[in-house]
């Protein structure tokens, strides 16, 4: 459908490496064509990115999108697996890049297992090298028996 392929166009421009101030342009046009075309549901797949995209540039788009949080909360009451997972994964996305491995570990921890609601695709992979990313680095800070088990959840999730 025009939703999905508008969903994949933005996850290939988050991805792509391009300048933010672009690729927030690009990814605000896609989710704005969304809500022309009454397509709620993809839109709030898509819109995960471009707050991660504004966030990353340090703009405040608080007055006209919800934040994350809200939008994890949002798409649990909504039973919108796919925009949960989604939402967590830019948040988990955006606290690896700020280096927040604290919170990255509680929200790993809270989220469960994403991975059923997160396409196969090269999303899905991003998913699995950041689980495992921050287990390993939870590991690294957990006495014995936890780090153990940060261990054996981080090679589990490369398998």
């Amino acid at each position: 459908s025009a939703g999905w392929c508008l969903v994949m166009r933005c996850h290939h421009l988050f991805y792509a490496a391009r300048p933010l101030e672009g690729l927030e342009r690009e990814i605000h046009t896609c989710v704005s064509i969304m809500s022309q075309l009454n397509l709620e549901a993809h839109r709030m797949v898509a819109l995960p990115y471009l707050l991660a995209v504004a966030k990353l540039r340090g703009v405040d788009v608080a007055e006209e999108y919800m934040d994350l949080e809200a939008m994890v909360k949002v798409a649990s009451e909504t039973s919108n697996m796919a925009s949960r997972g989604h939402a967590i994964f830019a948040q988990l996305e955006l606290m690896v890049i700020f280096k927040d491995w604290k919170r990255a570990t509680e929200l790993l921890i809270e989220a469960g297992n994403l991975r059923l609601y997160i396409p196969g695709h090269f999303v899905g992979v991003r998913f699995t090298a950041l689980d495992a990313l921050i287990s390993f680095k939870a590991a690294r800070a957990s006495p014995f028996f936890a780090r153990m088990k940060w261990k054996k959840r981080g090679v589990k999730s490369m398998k």
